[in-house]
């Protein structure tokens, strides 16, 4: 379920503050996301929407903020994007404006993810909680371990050459305990392909790969032995003449969502 809902929290707002030094691009002649919008139809016949706005300077992510239905009682999400010498350190995220939780990204030498730490506020805006984990890389920058901060390991990612997350497995409570996630993506180009700001690599928590998720698989090991294989999300997309997706339906197994469409506009 943590998944599922960090895909909905990527949604923020315009007036971010930072200290990024960004290159001059021309936004006219870049293809850049301006708003997705989903639509879910549900087995009684009825469906629902919702959008997100992305918003941009010189092809870095800004905020993107994320419309709720008001019978939940929220409004919106939102997500402020900070940059520092061009690569993305923080994401600040909110809830009706109230501020809700941060991501802070501390990079090595090698402009790889070294440290992620995550804050949470209370309602006052207080720091309620902290979550500090450290990454280190191998196999040629491709694998991620990443630690608690006991040193113990919790997870472990792997990317492909495109910078794609294709793999994580995540330690269960007992040694010899896991589940392995597997990612599989096609070869065009993503609605994040041309964001600027050093973007990749920085696990689900930042899921803007260059290329199209279409499936993944879920391995649950008990014990260091295969305990159940689940064949989880399948996604269908369309594409404009530029290359670029103009809309992705997907269902999900695992979670038990119904059939969701997303229409890309750029």
């Amino acid at each position: 379920m943590k998944k599922l809902i960090l895909v909905l929290l990527f949604i923020p707002l315009i007036n971010s503050c930072s200290k990024e030094s960004f290159d001059e691009n021309d936004e006219n002649e870049i293809i850049l996301l301006k708003s997705a919008r989903n639509e879910t139809k549900y087995s009684d016949g009825s469906t629902s929407s919702n959008e997100t706005s992305y918003y941009y300077e010189n092809s870095y992510l800004k905020s993107n903020k994320y419309e709720l239905s008001k019978a939940t009682g929220i409004f919106y999400h939102l997500n402020e994007y900070y940059y520092e010498n061009n690569n993305l350190n923080k994401i600040v995220h909110k809830i009706n404006d109230n501020l809700d939780h941060q991501y802070e990204f501390i990079r090595n030498n090698q402009n790889l993810l070294e440290t992620l730490k995550r804050v949470y506020f209370d309602d006052n805006g207080n720091i309620e909680k902290t979550i500090t984990n450290k990454y280190s890389w191998s196999e040629n920058n491709s694998k991620a371990t990443v630690y608690d901060e006991l040193n113990n390991i919790i997870r472990e990612e792997l990317y492909d050459s495109n910078n794609n997350l294709i793999s994580e497995k995540i330690m269960g409570d007992s040694s010899g305990d896991y589940t392995i996630y597997s990612y599989a993506y096609d070869n065009k180009k993503s609605p994040f392909y041309n964001i600027n700001g050093n973007i990749r690599k920085l696990g689900w928590w930042v899921g803007f790969y260059p290329n199209n998720r279409i499936s993944y698989k879920q391995e649950i090991f008990k014990n260091d032995l295969l305990y159940e294989t689940r064949k989880c999300k399948t996604s269908s997309l369309e594409f404009n003449s530029d290359g670029y997706p103009i809309s992705k339906t997907s269902s999900d197994d695992c979670f038990g969502t119904e059939p969701t469409t997303v229409y890309y506009s750029y």
